[in-house]
């Protein structure tokens, strides 16, 4: 078939599409659609776009039958904004999305899951990564969302899951009956550094890297083979996007996040539609994500929201052309994470403007590499089109993100994942200018990222002798001030902890989690009084905040005021029901004002959230035995030395104590109370209470000479070790073995 016959055939199909897409009403007889995002994902890794050492058949394939996007672009390199992009065709100022973690979806922006399940499809999504979790506002329209939140993972590492588990996820929901068109949307992070793939995939192309992107497109193959098996592929448009693409050392950049490069924008965008997309176009004009939703909705017969700013792709579709159409690119992660300009780039007719302390112009066409920086040759049309990026971000709609706070564990996720967050300070797009240049500080940026990394593996005699010389480079950098305080304070560096606490609180003075760790380092300097003022500031700005409630009842605990800790601890615990720290706290501030019975009750909820709770065991058989439940008490130690390491011994000796001492042992349990206190003499032969408990014993079973020599070696071992009133107590234990008396509690 010609090409041009070719491009006629796939007009009239499209054209008798929309207009019965148009008449659908409630979407009941519309197709599927099945949308799949490949993060960290550059399009010269795939197959299809030219790549001989790839290993992409699914996606190889979908091209062949379908139509291949040449020239697509992420309009942010980064993995939470883009998708949002994707799921609105928003630009990141429009949806109020500019890095991870940073806040969630704009309520004024619509999705196309809420679109879709307006008109009557059936919603779900699957996504590979904390970045993408609920609280960040992709969830919206979708009556699934299944993330990573209180999810159990197969890796250690909990910010990800791999694309197996994703896929079987989404399998698992496909199959299930409905007469609804379906609307899935499934992410595989796998490529994401750091780069691990199954073995079986560890030799492909160059490296690790290709490994990861042939292990998702595996998984890809999973779904479509179920679209095939089931009778669903005809009925059923598929989209393959990367949601970013990666700097593999190209400008500096080992990852990506700072720039706006093409290594770091430029991604694959397949769309496949057997019998309606004429198979194997290849749509040359550049394209952005931002476009992808109004297409979809376009396909559909579906009205483009009125928040969207991408333009339907359909005509690239039909083999057509597309209008000519500047594509704006941003990063803002320096100006977030480091206080350093952020980077905006302006792509237009081959050409690709940079706005940066220093400017940069490429002419694409002949430097796809963007080696060859001509905005100083050619100044003028540098001029120009900084003059259009300036009038575009004066123009645009901007809008705010919503909340989402992030709580301890969020926040641990930006190390897991290699990044350092922050919040942007207000700079206008002149200010900008007056920022340090990224490319600059590319060192200092590496060193952050590692930092970030150590800090989350608890290497933090390292993490301080990396930052310190970075710091004295880039003073300005608050994010990496608080990861610096983080590690001075797991160091026990208190004073230096909280100096770095406080310059990371300098562009975010309202940064509950810093405020809080903050007044942990004034606390533990013995500055009480200024740590608390941290914690009420931070409960000031999230009342909701566990951990500050369990910090502040803490402050108010050490000075004496139990009740006002008690309500903190409470909250606590209702905020975060299954800590069993938080129900200690509670145990402990009810013990110390007398309520015993409300005590245990706290402590056995503890246990029955975190069976291994050391503090809990501890502070439960010792409150049983205050409430005179000996025998219960006895089982709760027992409980405790069942469920704990004891290593030194130091579980024995207490129950070898708890049986010699309890009137009501039994002769067996008097024998098991001397086999235990033995061993753990043996195992703490310096301690004064094992040979103490040993006497105790040998006491209880009437060999009273042995408890004198036992007790006279817990007499000697306990001078200078033990208060005067314990060593009084072994003193007059022993005149009660000579007397020939056991000693009972």
């Amino acid at each position: 078939m010609s090409p041009a016959r070719s491009r006629r055939t796939a007009a009239a199909a499209l054209s008798l599409l929309l207009l019965a897409g148009a008449c659908g009403g409630d979407g009941a007889g519309g197709p599927n659609v099945l949308l799949v995002t490949l993060d960290t994902t550059r399009a010269d890794r795939i197959g299809c776009y030219g790549y001989e050492a790839a290993r992409t058949p699914a996606l190889d394939a979908l091209a062949a039958e379908g139509v291949l996007f040449e020239r697509a672009r992420a309009n942010v390199p980064l993995t939470l904004p883009s998708h949002a992009t994707i799921l609105t065709g928003v630009h990141p100022g429009g949806h109020g999305l500019h890095v991870n973690f940073q806040g969630a979806l704009s309520s004024e922006v619509r999705t196309l899951a809420e679109d879709l399940r307006a008109r009557g499809w059936r919603t779900a999504a699957f996504v590979g990564a904390w970045v993408l979790n609920a609280e960040f506002g992709l969830s919206r329209g979708f009556e699934l969302y299944d993330d990573l939140k209180d999810r159990t993972l197969r890796r250690a590492q909990q910010a990800e899951r791999p694309a197996d588990e994703v896929c079987d996820a989404a399998l698992e929901w496909l199959g299930q009956d409905s007469e609804r068109p379906f609307f899935a949307w499934v992410h595989f992070f796998d490529a994401h550094d750091p780069y691990e793939p199954p073995a079986r995939f560890a030799r492909v192309g160059q490296g690790p890297y290709d490994g990861e992107i042939a292990f998702a497109d595996s998984q890809l193959a999973r779904l479509v083979r179920w679209l095939e098996v089931t009778g669903r592929r005809a009925d059923t448009i598929v989209v393959v996007a990367g949601d970013h693409g990666e700097s593999l050392g190209e400008h500096g950049e080992a990852h990506h996040g700072l720039f706006v490069t093409e290594s770091a924008v430029r991604v694959p965008l397949v769309l496949s539609w057997p019998g309606q997309v004429e198979a194997g176009t290849v749509a040359a004009d550049p394209v952005g994500l931002v476009d992808l939703a109004p297409t979809l909705l376009d396909l559909l017969g579906m009205e483009r929201a009125p928040t969207s700013e991408g333009r339907s792709l359909v005509a690239a579709l039909r083999g057509g052309r597309l209008p000519s159409a500047p594509k704006v690119l941003e990063s803002e992660y320096a100006l977030h994470a480091f206080g350093w300009a952020p980077v905006r780039a302006l792509v237009s007719r081959g050409w690709k403007y940079v706005e940066a302390p220093t400017p940069e112009l490429y002419d694409l066409r002949n430097d796809p590499d963007e080696l060859d920086n001509l905005a100083d040759s050619e100044s003028e049309r540098a001029a120009r089109m900084r003059a259009a990026l300036a009038t575009y971000y004066g123009g645009a709609v901007q809008r705010d993100a919503g909340e989402a706070p992030l709580d301890e564990v969020d926040a641990g996720q930006l190390g897991k994942l290699g990044y350092v967050g922050g919040v942007a300070p207000e700079v206008d797009f002149e200010e900008a200018a007056l920022l340090r240049d990224p490319k600059t500080a590319l060192h200092i940026q590496r060193g952050a990222m590692r930092a970030a990394r150590l800090l989350e593996q608890g290497r933090n005699e390292e993490v301080v002798a990396l930052l310190e010389p970075l710091l004295a480079e880039s003073p300005e950098s608050d994010e990496i001030w608080s990861v610096l305080a983080q590690a001075r304070l797991e160091l026990g560096q208190y004073p230096a902890a909280s100096e770095a606490f406080e310059k990371s609180l300098r562009a975010r003075p309202d940064d509950a989690l810093r405020l809080i760790s903050l007044g942990d380092a004034l606390r533990l300097q013995g500055r009480s009084d200024e740590a608390r003022a941290r914690y009420e500031r931070a409960l000031e700005i999230e009342p909701d905040n566990g951990k500050g409630h369990s910090r502040l009842g803490l402050v108010l605990a050490q000075a004496g005021r139990m009740q006002d800790a008690l309500e903190h601890f409470r909250r606590h615990a209702e905020l975060d029901p299954t800590s069993a720290s938080a129900h200690c706290n509670v145990a402990n501030a009810l013990l110390a004002q007398g309520m015993v019975a409300e005590g245990i009750a706290a402590l056995r909820r503890a246990l029955a959230h975190d069976p291994g709770c050391a503090q809990a065991h501890g502070a439960l058989w010792r409150a049983l035995k205050l409430a005179g439940e000996r025998r219960a008490a006895i089982a709760a130690l027992r409980a405790a030395r069942d469920a704990l390491p004891d290593e030194d011994g130091a579980l024995e000796v207490e129950l070898a104590w708890e049986l010699a001492t309890w009137s009501e042992a039994s002769r067996e349990e008097g024998a098991e109370s001397l086999a235990l206190a033995l061993a753990g003499l043996e195992r703490r032969p310096r301690d004064p209470r094992a040979a103490d408990a040993l006497g105790a014993a040998q006491a209880s079973l009437g060999d009273f000479e042995a408890a004198v020599a036992s007790a006279q070696r817990a007499l000697r071992s306990a001078q200078g070790l033990l208060p005067a009133a314990q060593v009084q107590s072994i003193r007059e234990r022993i005149e009660l073995y000579r007397s020939r008396r056991p000693y009972r509690e």
